[in-house]
């Protein structure tokens, strides 16, 4: 059987081909000359051969151009093209996509993820919390996040960054103007939240809704007109930030609780309450107090509501479905 991996010995590399013409070139130079110009064919082998390391770096850069001008793998592409032949090309292209924020090649591209070690911030999302909701967008495949608030753009990148594999999009709705991070895939609603209808999010279910605009009523009226739009659904996550008790008075406007905790915002954490009693399950994301230091000094918090829907470990009856390819 023929070895597909083995080279035929008519198939040479261009750069092998012309340096090992110049060099037999050479030799009949130095062959024909010796006897009548002895000098002159040695001057003229010596220069020969001190231009060979030259034209072969030169047929060495013109053979990885035409390469990659065949490669079927352009500069920058999301999604990611398919894999190409020549492997440290690949590599180069890998890191290209990373830098420009295609993260298919690299799995996870986590560069837009830039606060401080201590993400001492106030306002957006802080990383640890920011790199919690890309894991739990990225795993589920959404696709289609709602925004309340939106205040520099902070989560709004890192919900497109980890929507990358579906190409998702964000929108966000404020009644401040929103500068959009993305051209096409950040769709940014100027208006009170209170009066945004399904057509606002294309009529179409919402994989997650995240609630940071600290204004009860409005995100009530949303969530209410979304529900009855069907935009949002018994498989639609809602998200709610700033919910977590800081160790000690960071803000201003904070207050102590009867637990010791410092509490800077009542919105959400009320949302969240209501949302319990109403039969949503909750995964709170809330360091204890006793953790927190120096080095972490407190986190705003974010809660993960979903319908609780059993899980069937049922065996059917009858005869099995196909196997999975």
């Amino acid at each position: 059987m023929k070895d597909p991996n083995r080279r035929s010995p008519l198939e040479v590399r261009p750069v092998s081909l012309v340096v090992g013409g110049l060099l037999v070139l050479l030799g009949y130079l130095i062959g024909s000359n010796t006897s009548s110009h002895p000098a002159a064919a040695a001057a003229a082998g010596k220069a020969l051969l001190d231009e060979v390391p030259r034209l072969r770096q030169e047929l060495g850069s013109l053979q990885s151009s035409l390469a990659a001008a065949a490669s079927p793998c352009p500069t920058c592409s999301c999604p990611a093209p398919v894999a190409c032949a020549d492997q440290q090309q690949q590599q180069q292209q890998q890191q290209q996509q990373q830098q420009q924020g295609c993260d298919l090649y690299g799995k996870y591209n986590l560069n837009h993820l830039d606060q401080p070690p201590s993400q001492d911030v106030v306002g957006p999302v802080q990383d640890d919390e920011a790199l919690f909701l890309y894991s739990l967008v990225r795993s589920l495949r959404l696709s289609r996040v709602l925004e309340i608030g939106g205040l520099s753009g902070y989560s709004a990148r890192n919900f497109l960054q980890a929507m990358e594999p579906t190409q998702g999009v964000v929108y966000t709705v404020d009644i401040r103007k929103v500068a959009p991070v993305d051209s096409t895939r950040h769709i940014c609603i100027q208006k009170d939240a209170a009066l945004l209808d399904a057509a606002d999010v294309d009529n179409q279910p919402l994989d997650l809704v995240f609630f940071d605009a600290h204004a009860l009523d409005p995100q009530w009226n949303l969530y209410r007109a979304l529900l009855k739009a069907g935009a949002i659904t018994n498989y639609t996550l809602l998200v709610f930030h700033d919910t977590n008790t800081h160790p000690h008075k960071v803000v201003r406007w904070s207050f102590q609780n009867n637990e010791g905790g410092w509490v800077h915002h009542t919105v959400e954490g009320k949302m969240v309450n209501k949302f319990h009693d109403m039969g949503w399950d909750a995964f709170m994301l809330h360091p204890r107090k006793e953790v927190h230091s120096k080095e972490f000094p407190y986190r705003h918090g974010v809660v993960v509501m979903q319908r609780f829907s059993r899980l069937n470990v049922k065996r059917k009856r009858g005869p099995p479905g196909p196997t999975p390819p």
